[in-house]
C-alpha cells in the first residue's frame, strides 16, 4: 500500500510478504510474513511466524500462536525492538462467540542520542464474549489485565487506559505526531487495545492495569451504548486536579461501520470535573473514533479464508 508524502518529498506505505503453507496434518495453516512500515519520522520491520491450529476446525475453538520480532526506528524516540509471543483462541456458533488473547512482549529502547532507554517484560490478557439477543442486536464484554513482570528504573513502558502506545505500530493512526485538533492520535482516534476506554482518560502504569468494557446495541435506533471501569497501580492526575486510581466512562456508540469506523460520544466519566460535561462544546470536543484499516486488508481476509 504505497502513499507519497509530498511535504517530505519522500514514498511510505506498508508493504507485506506473506508465505502461506496449508500442512496435509498438524496445524490447518502456516504463515511466515515479513512487514516493512515507513510513514512519517518512523520505519518499522517486523519478521513473523503464525500456526494456525487445529488442522480440522468444524465446530471446535480456533487457536492461534505467533512469534514475532518487530524493530522501530523512531526519529524522536530512537531504536525500540520488541520480542512478541502470542496466543489466541476464538469459538462460538451464531448466537454467541467468545474469545481469549495472551501476549508476552519484550520491550527494549536501545540508547541514541537523548531518546530515553530502557527495558521491560510485559504480561497482557483479554477475554471477550458476545451475545445476539435479536438476530441484529448484541451485547458485548471486554476483560482486560496487564502487567510489567520486568521494568527498567526508569519506567521507560507504559500501558495505557484509553488505548495503547502502540510500541509495534500495529494501529494506522492518522496523526501520530498529534498535530492536528481533531485527529490527534490516542485524544481523538483510538486503537481500542490495552485498556480500551472509548472515553479519553489520560491515565497509564507502568505495574499493571485492568479493565471491564461493557457494550450494547439499543433496541431502536442503530446507536449503541458503552460503559467502562478501569484501575491502575498507581495513580494518575487527571484534567479535574484529582488524582485516581479508579476509574470509569460512559456513552453512546455510532457504528458507521461495525468493527470498522465507529464514534465515540462519551456523556459521562472520570474525564469530565464533576463526571458530567460543562457545555455541548466540551461533549463534543470529546468525540473519539476507532479506525481498523486492517480489516479491510485485502490479503488478510484472504488470509482468514485459506485457513477456514
Amino acid at each position: 500500500m504505497p502513499m507519497y508524502s509530498f511535504s517530505r518529498n519522500e514514498l511510505n506505505g506498508i508493504a507485506t510478504l506473506n508465505l502461506n503453507v496449508l500442512p496435509a496434518k498438524g496445524s490447518r495453516q502456516v504463515v511466515t510474513s515479513l512487514t516493512l512500515q515507513r510513514f512519517e519520522r518512523y520505519l518499522k520491520l517486523e519478521p513473523s511466524i503464525t500456526v494456525v491450529l487445529p488442522h480440522s476446525a468444524y465446530d471446535a475453538p480456533q487457536q492461534q500462536v505467533k512469534v514475532a520480532l518487530t524493530s522501530v526506528e523512531d526519529q524522536d524516540r530512537g531504536l525500540t525492538n520488541i520480542l512478541t509471543a502470542e496466543y489466541g483462541v476464538r469459538g462460538g456458533n451464531a448466537l454467541q462467540t467468545w474469545g481469549a488473547n495472551v501476549e508476552l512482549n519484550q520491550l527494549d529502547k536501545l540508547p541514541e542520542g537523548d531518546a530515553l532507554t530502557g527495558s521491560a517484560l510485559l504480561l497482557r490478557a483479554n477475554a471477550t464474549y458476545e451475545r445476539f439477543y435479536s438476530p441484529k442486536k448484541r451485547v458485548s464484554a471486554r476483560l482486560f489485565g496487564g502487567r510489567f513482570l520486568t521494568q527498567s528504573a526508569n519506567n521507560a513502558f507504559v500501558m495505557g487506559l484509553s488505548g495503547s502506545p502502540d510500541y509495534r505500530r500495529q494501529t494506522a493512526f492518522l496523526d501520530r505526531q498529534q498535530i492536528s485538533n481533531t485527529f490527534t492520535a490516542q485524544v481523538h482516534q483510538t486503537d481500542n487495545r490495552d485498556g480500551a476506554f472509548k472515553a479519553y482518560v489520560p491515565a497509564s502504569s507502568s505495574k499493571w492495569l485492568s479493565t471491564l468494557n461493557l457494550q450494547a446495541d439499543l433496541p431502536v435506533t442503530n446507536l449503541a451504548v458503552f460503559a467502562d471501569f478501569g484501575a491502575t497501580a498507581e495513580r494518575n492526575l487527571l484534567e479535574s486536579g484529582s488524582s485516581q486510581r479508579l476509574y470509569y466512562d460512559a456513552g453512546l456508540v455510532l457504528p458507521l461501520v461495525r468493527n470498522f469506523f465507529e464514534l465515540y460520544l462519551p456523556v459521562a466519566g472520570s474525564q469530565y470535573e464533576s463526571g458530567l460535561p460543562n457545555s455541548g462544546r466540551d461533549l463534543f470536543n470529546r468525540v473519539r473514533f476507532v479506525l481498523n484499516l486492517n480489516q479491510a486488508n485485502p490479503f488478510q481476509l484472504l488470509d482468514k479464508k485459506l485457513a477456514q
